[in-house]
């Protein structure tokens, strides 16, 4: 039999079932590393996941993720966005927002497993939550600054 020109939904979503969850915050998650290896299974070569590039600068990384199928019809897609320069995204901010795109793109397609969000995403978006707090916290800390020093000295002074 000749290579399959349409991907059985239905034996992706079986592969749902197979795939370890991991409980974060009581909620049940998959991996994006487990769905990419069920989409290449029950999919194999016929169709792809290929990435974009739409923002890289010194601040942020997005990125869109894109499934088609072998006629180069989309079917699903993804959008992430990775903040530089703080934890992992020091030094990968490109590499987190493509696997992102990725759990994202699989998500849409139905492979997901119990929840939207990866367990990457999770723990990045806490950490962003922090590092915007602690931000606005310093920004606080400076403006009051500024505002006690406007009542009794002088910009020479400062």
């Amino acid at each position: 039999m000749g290579a399959r020109s349409v991907m059985d939904l239905k034996d992706l979503h079986k592969a749902i079932d197979q795939m370890k969850t991991m409980p974060i915050h009581g909620k049940e998650y998959t991996m994006v590393a487990q769905r990419v290896e069920a989409f290449r299974k029950y999919a194999g070569t016929d169709w792809s996941i290929t990435t974009e590039i739409l923002e890289d600068n010194e601040r942020r990384v997005l990125a869109r993720a894109i499934i088609s199928d072998r006629n180069g019809f989309v079917v699903a897609d993804g959008l992430a966005e990775e903040m530089r320069g703080h934890g992992v995204n020091k030094t990968s901010a490109i590499e987190n927002a493509q696997t992102s795109a990725w759990g994202r793109a699989l998500a849409n397609l139905g492979l997901h497993g119990s929840k939207m969000a990866s367990v990457e995403e999770i723990t990045i978006a806490k950490n962003k939550e922090k590092i915007i707090d602690e931000e606005k916290a310093h920004d606080d800390a400076v403006r009051a600054e500024r505002n006690e020093g406007s009542t009794g000295t002088s910009q020479k002074d400062l």
